[in-house]
């Protein structure tokens, strides 16, 4: 999942950032014939790269790309060529205008012009010349611009020209850094080759790399290819000498990199310069393993070209040990190199020696199919202690010989097997002991009844029955119907966590036998067993049903779902519901529910049938049928079945995520890295701006000096432009209209600005000699001139063509911003031009003032605040008082700024380890994770850490141990850096005994506060049944089996380690379409909701997640696990949109812009003054009784405490603004008159006669407390 870390100063490729993947272009005079064919004369100064990517790894890639580049005062020139297999053309077939031209072989170009990490333009050409555009993937965004393709046999080309325009951008100035990538869509390679180091998908601005506009010098770089290592040529573009350094280092273990050769060459125009990559020999080969390139290369101007690769060598005879710990085996796959070692000329000797001696030696030749030598060693030959394994090969015509050795250690007895953690037979909080009461068993919440059968005859949750009627197994046998006479049901097993009932019952010449174990979480796993009496029997629709009461069974989940759809969770539709075998389903309503699941279609037949489940509304019941056999089926032995049921919700929660205020920044180093020291006070500009004249002034305190006047541009080393005050027209002022004044790094002083269309219609500004931490007084004025003034003194002036270019009604006005690194106090904006006095002291109002802004209440209770900060902003000691400082001495830590703001709860990605969801610290990291947990503890924050159930191809065990305990087929393939591919585990392999092992040990170790889970909970299909999973059916097929139970073991076992040594706790499951409460029951709170993040900006919100559907799935409150609700920006909606949303159902969303932490943690504030956790609720979904609402699209959630009143959500969803009612039911509420007031502002609310009028912008809320007087 992408998560934004936004309180560092640089998250992602700043365009400061100088070692960030960067290439710099030359501006051309004249622009090439946009033909597809890149002419060498019409292309003749422009940048040549290649040096290609796989998305989602920094490995460099064989086959590359050629790209060129260049901009012009039109717009921006990309040509690039791209091979193909020997006499093959590329694929394309999409020929209309925005059709599926990604899905050909084709070139994407996306930039980010203002580099501001928010929005990417997407232009696409396929081989046949169709082009795409789009917004960030939405492609009702349509521009101008040329494409054209040449497809040849061997190579096809393209060339694209992007006017400015087309970006909504005036043309950049140069130095300017854009953001930018190119993507190669390569069907024959497999994937998509990129320029810019990206992780996940081509729609990520955060790290796309520097496109600087150069004028002078530039680099062009080719041949960086994985196939061709020693065709690497680098030379100068322009005029201007150019030092590159070329570096390659080997990777270590540690993900600390070995250096090995580096050279620095100085380059000329013109000249290619060869760039040797020489990889160390080992035994006459080139020594195998991971290794880097770096490329940096620099001229008079800084940085023109940075860029990475990652290369995998391989050794020309791979050994590999491999384990599999539950049939006890060993194997030694040995892979000679088929070039340097033929199977028909090459001898394999393999041998292993353990604590006493040899146990094995083998002398054979590679099997002529696979080229691979494979040994099976049973474990009973192999002793515990430390094992060398050797293999060598000889190339019996030439005598060449390659030998590798490797040592494991116990390999089949590793420690963690059989761990005994998390296993106890206590009952963890908040649940509560089970309790056996004649035939009934009571856990927390709720009980089930077992009369004359071991299938539940009644279920009551919440204290309601759900069911219309006993479970049970239905249809024919022999002919007869099954009508069932049994036994009394027998408790052989009555514990405080677990009771087991077992029985027997007979019909029509079969036995059903079997038991029903109920576990403290009131999960029911039942195990049977049709037996025929006679040896045979013939059965007939064979079915288990389940009758519920049609109230409670107003809403159908069922698993799995699809990635970029909720329809597996909704309202149960008319005309009920059929589906092939999935592994759980659920009914219930808003409160309650009751849940049915099966690991497999083992002994369903016949097997893939259509209607496996269905549910269906039958006369005053809604009846889940699992149709076990459908039609007729002979057996000639016993038929066994297990599945199981689940009541919700599960648990009463101890906490809800208004206590846990979770977010997602967790780093090595919060504890002591400063919090960035940015953002802005901002107000909107209208009724603040005069545009005929006017006066803004405020005190100014600089924290940077500025001793570089004189100073050759080259040699200054303050190179940044500090904000100060700003107007906008749009937040990135990528449109080219804006205006106001700044510290100019290149004046070294005060500049005014005024821009139009991206014209620069004024300029005026002065050098200014001051000193870090004095005040002074700055002013502007506009009318006839626009005057610069410093401590009174007229400093710079110029003819105002416009200082205010365009009416300000829609503008914001912005104090501070782009790294200030100041102090300001006393904003003062007159409608008037006056010159301020020489010593002007604190501000007062008169007619003429227009916003006086003294900054005294921010960051305080109940203040009245003019502006708005961002979360950046922080407050101190002022020329009168307090105000905004970017001051780096007033930063404090990034942790210290979190907890301020009411974080309590941090989670900490993936890379607290090197290797994908591993569960022990590294040595390198132990130490940052001590002291990060520490700091956490200090500041009163909890910190989670990750954990998934993925197993990565860089962890050490990988080799040993992933073939027995991966999922098969594998799946997920996820990959992150360092350079790696995690897969998903099987919690039925002793993989889980080796996380839980060493989980225990790591918060044993570091005392952190539980666990961030990123689909431990899912269950999985695998049919690996080298652990056991699957089954053959009676097709010889192997089918998979979900999971479940070893799903539901490991969680449960995680639960209790935690809880035993940190009885508080946290599992907070990032769960999107998983609902499983068997394996979810464990969480103290859930995060859902990625899986709609496949929808493109611009989609209707409630046709992409239904009302329904967010009652269904996204609630939490009839599940029992606290819940949150999880937006990617612009994915397809927006945090500040969505919350009116997800407030009407008591739901949060984990923040992860600056902006929305802000929102978010004044509602936590609100929550303290009105907690509603065990408060009545009264939903917009049941509460007309109460509460009505206009006009349509108005809702409205309500929680009462009875001393404090009601805490009201109000949220307009509807399509445009609206003057919203809201009407109270004073009688049905025992009131007679009430006081309102802001829930968030403390602003008093007129609600006379129980009438609350609010004005509501679209996708808005309210939130108002009422109280009776």
């Amino acid at each position: 999942m992408g998560v934004v870390l936004f309180l560092q100063a640089v998250q992602a490729g700043a365009p400061t950032d100088a070692a960030w993947p960067r290439v710099t272009i030359l501006k051309i005079a004249k622009l090439p014939s946009i033909d597809g064919r890149l002419d060498e004369t019409e292309w003749a100064g422009t940048t040549t790269l290649s040096g290609f990517v796989m998305l989602g790894s920094q490995r460099l890639s064989g086959h590359q790309p050629l790209l060129r580049l260049a901009w012009h005062d039109e717009g921006l020139l990309i040509g690039v060529e791209a091979p193909l297999p020997p006499g093959e053309k590329a694929k394309a077939h999409a020929t209309d205008w925005d059709g599926t031209v990604w899905q050909d072989d084709s070139i994407e170009v996306h930039v980010d012009l203002a580099h501001a990490h928010k929005k990417n333009y997407q232009f696409a050409v396929n081989a046949l010349g169709t082009e795409f555009d789009s917004i960030a993937g939405d492609k009702s965004y349509n521009a101008e611009w040329q494409a054209a393709a040449v497809n040849e046999p061997g190579r096809w080309s393209a060339e694209i020209f992007l006017p400015w325009k087309a970006m909504e951008a005036a043309p950049p100035a140069a130095g300017h850094v854009a953001g930018f990538n190119v993507a190669v869509n390569a069907g024959w390679l497999g994937g998509i080759l990129t320029w810019s180091p990206l992780s996940r998908g081509l729609h990520d601005p955060t790290h796309f790399a520097h496109l600087a506009f150069g004028t002078q010098t530039a680099v062009s770089l080719s041949g960086p290819d994985a196939l061709r290592l020693g065709e690497c040529r680098a030379q100068a573009v322009g005029a201007g000498k150019v030092d590159l350094t070329w570096v390659l280092s080997r990777a270590g273990t540690d993900d600390k990199p070995q250096e090995l050769a580096r050279e620095v060459r100085s380059l000329e125009s013109g000249v290619a310069v060869p760039l040797p990559v020489a990889i160390p020999q080992a035994q006459g080969f080139p020594q195998g393993g991971n290794y880097l390139l770096d490329c940096s290369a620099a001229g008079p101007g800084g940085p023109l070209l940075v860029q990475s690769w990652t290369l995998h060598v391989g050794q020309p005879l791979e050994l590999a040990v491999r384990a599999f710990i539950t049939t006890n085996l060993l194997r030694l796959d040995v892979r000679p190199d088929a070039t340097a070692f033929p199977a028909a000329d090459t001898d394999v000797v393999v041998s292993v020696d353990g604590p006493q001696g040899r146990i094995l030696e083998r002398k054979t030749a590679p099997d002529p199919k696979t080229g691979e030598v494979k040994v099976e060693l049973p474990g009973t030959q192999i002793p515990a202690g430390k094992l060398v394994v050797k293999a060598s090969a000889t190339q019996r015509v030439t005598g060449q010989v390659f030998a590798v050795d490797k040592t494991v250690d116990s390999p089949l007895q590793p420690p963690w097997l059989g761990t005994r953690e998390g296993l106890t037979d206590q009952v963890p909080a908040p649940w509560t002991k089970l309790k056996v009461k004649k035939d009934a068993v009571r856990c927390w919440g709720r009980s089930y009844r077992f009369t004359r059968s071991i299938l539940p005859t009644e279920v009551v949750t919440r204290d309601t029955s759900v069911l219309a009627g006993p479970i049970t197994l239905t249809g024919r046998a022999n002919g007869a119907p099954l009508a069932w006479t049994g036994d009394k049901v027998e408790f052989p097993v009555r514990d405080d966590d677990r009771v087991t009932l077992t029985g027997t019952a007979r019909a029509a010449g079969v036995t059903l036998s079997g038991s029903t174990t109920v576990e403290f979480d009131g999960m029911l796993r039942v195990d049977l067993k049709l037996t025929p009496d006679a040896g045979v029997a013939t059965l007939q629709d064979l079915s288990l049903e389940i009758p519920l009461k049609p109230e409670h069974a107003r809403y159908l989940y069922h698993f799995p779902g699809q990635w970029g759809s909720i329809a597996n969770s909704a309202a149960l539709p008319a005309d009920g519901w059929s589906y092939g075998f999935k592994p759980f389903v659920w009914l219930g309503d808003e409160d309650r529910g009751f849940a049915w699941f099966c690991e497999s279609d083992r002994n369903w037949f016949p097997l893939g049938a259509k209607e496996a489940l269905t549910v269906r509304r039958e006369g005053l019941a809604v009846v889940l049928r699992c149709r076990l056999i459908q039609g007729e089926q002979q057996i000639a032995g016993p038929l066994e079945y297990t599945f199981g049921f689940h009541a919700t919700p599960v648990k009463d929660p101890e906490k809800t995520v208004w206590d846990y205020r979770i977010t997602h920044h967790g780093q090595y180093g919060l504890e002591s890295a400063p919090a960035s020291i940015g953002g802005a006070v901002t107000y909107p500009a209208a009724g603040r701006l005069n545009p005929e004249q006017g006066t803004v002034e405020c005190w100014y305190r600089p924290a940077f000096e500025n001793p570089e006047r004189g100073v050759p541009q080259a040699e200054r080393k303050n190179m940044t432009n500090r904000s100060i005050f700003t107007v906008k027209w749009d937040a990135d002022m990528g449109h080219g209209t804006n205006c106001g004044f700044y510290w100019n790094q290149h004046v070294q002083g005060p500049v005014a600005w005024a821009r139009k269309e991206g014209k620069v219609t004024l300029n005026p500004g002065a050098p200014i000699d001051w000193n870090v931490g004095q005040w002074y007084h700055l002013a502007l004025t506009w009318s006839d001139m626009v005057r610069m003034y410093v401590d009174g003194k007229l400093v710079a002036e110029c003819p105002n063509a416009g200082f205010i270019p365009i009416s300000p009604e829609k503008a914001v006005i912005e104090i501070g911003g782009a790294e200030p690194m100041a102090a300001i106090d006393e904003l003062r904006i007159l409608r008037v031009a006056r010159p301020p006095a020489e010593t002007p002291g604190e501000y007062a109002p008169d007619a003429d003032t227009l916003l006086l802004d003294h900054f005294e209440d921010y960051g305080k209770p109940g203040g009245k605040l003019l502006g708005e900060a961002g979360l950046s902003v922080v407050f101190g000691p002022a020329k009168f008082g307090q105000g905004p400082t970017w001051d780096p001495a007033r930063a404090v830590t990034q942790l210290r700024r979190l907890a301020d703001l009411g974080v309590r709860t941090i989670c900490f990605h993936e890379h607290w380890s090197p290797y994908q969801s591993h569960p022990y610290v590294t040595d390198e990291n132990r130490p940052k994770l001590r002291s990060l947990v520490d700091g956490a503890h200090g500041a009163g924050v909890n910190l989670l850490l990750y954990m998934s159930r993925q197993f990565a191809d860089n962890a050490p065990e990988w080799e040993l141990y992933s073939e027995e305990a991966l999922q098969t087929p594998r799946s997920g393939a996820y990959t992150r850096q360092p350079p790696q591919n995690a897969y998903i585990a099987c919690w039925n392999s002793p993989w889980k005994d080796f996380c839980l092992y060493h989980l225990g040990k790591l918060i044993d170790e570091f005392g952190n506060d539980g666990w961030y889970l990123d689909g431990p909970e899912w269950p999985s299909p695998c049919n690996n049944q080298t652990h056991g999973c699957g089954y053959t059916a009676p097709d010889g097929t192997v089918r998979p089996a979900y999971d479940i139970f070893g799903t539901r073991e490991f969680m449960r076992r995680l639960y209790v380690l935690t809880r035993q040594r940190k009885p508080a706790g946290q599992l907070n499951i990032h769960n999107s379409t998983v609902m499983v409460t068997p394996t979810l029951a464990w969480g103290t709170s859930t995060w859902g909701g990625e899986q709609l993040d496949t929808h493109k900006a611009g989609a209707r919100t409630l046709d992409v997640l239904p009302m329904d559907s967010f009652r269904t799935e996204l609630m939490g409150r009839q599940w029992g696990i606290p819940s949150e609700l999880l937006v990617y920006e612009g994915r397809p909606y927006y945090s500040r949109d969505m919350i009116a949303y997800s407030l009407l159902h008591g739901v949060l969303i984990r923040p992860s812009t600056p902006d929305f932490l802000l929102q978010t943690s004044a509602l936590w504030r609100m929550y303290d003054r009105f907690p509603f956790k065990d408060a009545t609720l009264y939903p917009y979904w049941n509460n007309a009784d109460r509460i009505t609402c206009a006009p349509a699209g108005v809702y409205a959630t309500a929680y009462e405490r009875k001393k404090d009143g009601l805490l009201l959500f109000v949220s307009n969803l509807g399509d445009s603004d609206a003057d919203a009612t809201v009407t109270l039911n004073f009688k049905a509420f025992g009131w007679s008159d009430v006081l309102a007031w802001d829930a968030l502002t403390d602003q008093p609310l007129d609600a006379t006669g129980g009438v609350l009028r609010l004005p509501l912008a679209k996708w808005r809320f309210a939130a108002v407390r009422i109280k009776p007087e």
